[in-house]
């Protein structure tokens, strides 16, 4: 409920006194603004208005203008009726009243979401309202010697909220500098409630339809065992990290505050000193996300693969929050009760007034009212004055019943798997053997057991195609053409390491490039499919070239010379050093029966027997001719 009181105004009052049997203004109050109003009528009922009526709208859209009797209603539904502004402090009278087919008044059925009233002369009134909530709670609230000259009487889920749309639950003070002559604008969260200006009738319907759309009217009451969680969840924003998104539902019916609670150390309570509690709220939509930054209570980063604990705790059902802004006088203080419910009725409110500066010619007694207070005959109030205690602030009281209901726990994190994958060697060519290494780390808290075991795989196919395995893999590791798979348990802070190598074709006619990657989708590893994770993929780039040989003429006479130019092309990415250099040999016997070799070879390249070779490092991308 949201009491907005403006400064001191001249109130012009027109119109006719309420008469007893209608819902209208209370007395010393007139309406102010323009105020839509709502009256449920069942079948065969009648509406009757009096006094300043605007259009009264049928559940179908059909309207009348002006005050009037229509009816009998053929369907049951809410009509919707204008309440007329006539100008700034312009007070005015009206009244509706809902019959049945035999004339008999029928109480309870008209609220508003926000009803504006006047007040002037510093006169004091006693206000009494009761406001519904969207998870079926009834409250009575009684304003006590109250005048705040202009005033919206409004009930809310969340009061003046802060991020998330999770109440402050404390009393705000605004610049009145920054809203003109108007009041703070609320921030769009949270649920607006109906204010009835008589006790709601005890057959009012769940919901019902209205021109505007279906409407809630008076909900089936919302307790604890409605409130389960079933698919909480938490996504790390990396591997193993502390920080993610939350994600969840919450029964659409519930509006209010919660909290999102984290077990850091994982013991299973959720109220250590490192442990998060987030306070945050509901707006009916069902469907919520959070984004964890990783820290716990007292700022610190949570180490990675941390296991902890997280669920929704609800501390409150029914919550509502009583709003007065710029209050000039509220003498006999407020009282709430909370009317259904377990435990009801129930008069305890709560109030936070503590960051309030007191330099007002009024003040209320208890500053902070958050232990609960009895509010019966009146409390947290403040004499009538211009510069009074609530002038120029929103004042938060709210009320609820007290509920220890903590649903949908999970474990997170704890358990992470850290694979290396790593080779002998980051170059090769042919006849070379590559040796690769894979060190399996649980680096969390949690072992990996038999039944939820570590594992990997890693699929050679791309390596086969330059070489051959050699079956010789160490750890546990076996073989499957083309892949080589591990799984098994691992202790927390264990390492598991396996190897096993491959020799590269001589020659070698695949692709000159032995590219595999070790692939997990255990929980916690860092080498899911498409990792991009170093540590999970070799690659290493095999050497190759080509021997061209040409000759001088195609056509030779005894006594002729017959050159003979051999090409070296490197074609691959890798360089042939003076340890493992590029070579060929040319057998020149078919040569030599017909000629004599002239002891003539360039490039270091030698002839032995029948033999001519070469040996030496070539670049990659480089060539040597020998001639």
């Amino acid at each position: 409920m949201v009491v907005v009181l403006l400064g001191a105004a001249t109130l012009t009052a027109v119109g006719t006194a309420q008469s007893a049997h209608a819902v209208g203004n209370a007395p010393e109050t007139h309406a102010r603004a323009n105020n839509p109003v709502f009256a449920y009528v069942a079948v065969g009922e009648s509406v009757s208005t009096a006094g300043n009526i605007g259009d009264v709208t049928e559940p179908d859209g059909t309207t009348h203008s002006g005050p009037g009797t229509y009816g009998p209603a053929d369907t049951a539904g809410v009509w919707t009726i204008s309440l007329p502004s006539l100008g700034a402090n312009v007070g005015y009278d009206w009244d509706v009243t809902v019959t049945d087919s035999a004339g008999a008044t029928v109480s309870g059925r008209v609220w508003a979401d926000s009803y504006n009233i006047i007040q002037g002369g510093g006169a004091l009134a006693d206000l009494q309202y009761w406001v519904v909530n969207d998870t079926g709670y009834i409250y009575n609230v009684q304003l006590n010697g109250y005048n705040g000259i202009n005033s919206v009487i409004q009930a809310n889920s969340v009061g003046w909220p802060g991020d998330d749309c999770a109440p402050t639950y404390a009393s705000y003070e605004y610049d009145p500098n920054g809203v003109g002559s108007g009041f703070p604008t609320l921030p769009d969260c949270g649920e607006t409630y109906r204010v009835f200006l008589e006790e709601p009738s005890a057959d009012l319907p769940a919901t019902a339809t209205s021109a505007g759309g279906p409407l809630n009217v008076l909900p089936p009451v919302l307790e604890a065992n409605d409130l389960a969680v079933t698919d909480l969840a938490f996504q790390p924003d990396s591997v193993g990290s502390s920080a993610g998104t939350f994600t969840y539902s919450i029964n659409p019916q519930f509006q209010g505050s919660y909290q999102l609670q984290i077990d850091v150390d994982g013991d299973g309570d959720y109220t250590g000193a490192h442990d998060v509690a987030l306070r945050l709220g509901a707006d009916g939509s069902g469907q919520y996300s959070f984004q964890f930054d990783g820290n716990d209570a007292t700022g610190q980063a949570i180490a990675d693969c941390t296991q902890m604990h997280a669920r929704i705790y609800f501390d409150k059902l029914g919550e509502i929050h009583v709003l007065q802004s710029d209050v000039e006088g509220r003498a006999g203080g407020i009282s709430i009760s909370r009317l259904n419910g377990a435990g009801a009725p129930d008069p305890t409110i709560y109030w936070d007034d503590t960051d309030m500066p007191s330099q007002r010619s009024t003040q209320t007694p208890q500053l902070d009212g958050t232990a609960g207070v009895d509010s019966t005959g009146g409390v947290h109030g403040w004499a009538y004055s211009a510069a009074g205690w609530g002038n120029g602030r929103i004042i938060d009281d709210w009320a609820y019943l007290p509920a220890d209901l903590g649903t949908g726990a999970i474990a997170i994190g704890g358990q992470c798997l850290k694979i290396t994958k790593t080779a002998d060697t980051d170059e090769v060519v042919p006849g070379d053997t590559i040796t690769y290494t894979i060190a399996v780390e649980n680096t969390g808290d949690l072992d990996y057991t038999t039944d939820a075991p570590a594992s990997f795989s890693d699929d050679l196919s791309a390596v086969l195609d330059d070489a051959t395995y050699n079956d010789d893999a160490t750890g546990g590791a076996a073989y499957a053409a083309p892949v080589l798979s591990w799984s098994g348990a691992l202790a927390a802070g264990a390492t598991q390491t396996i190897t096993y190598s491959v020799t590269v074709n001589d020659p070698d006619s695949g692709d000159q490039r032995l590219t595999n990657a070790v692939v997990s989708e255990t929980p916690g590893a860092n080498c899911p499919a498409g990792s991009t994770d170093p540590d999970c993929t070799v690659v290493i780039p095999a050497g190759s070239y080509t021997v061209a040989k040409a000759a001088s003429t195609a056509l030779t006479l005894p006594g002729g010379i017959v050159g003979y130019t051999v090409t070296v092309t490197n074609t691959g990415d890798v360089d042939y050093t003076a340890d493992k250099p590029a070579s060929f040999v040319d057998d020149l016997s078919a040569v030599l029966d017909d000629a004599t070799y002239n002891d003539d070879a360039t490039a270091g390249a030698a002839v032995s027997g029948n033999q001519l070779s070469w040996s030496g490092p070539l670049a990659a991308g480089a060539s040597q001719t020998i001639q």
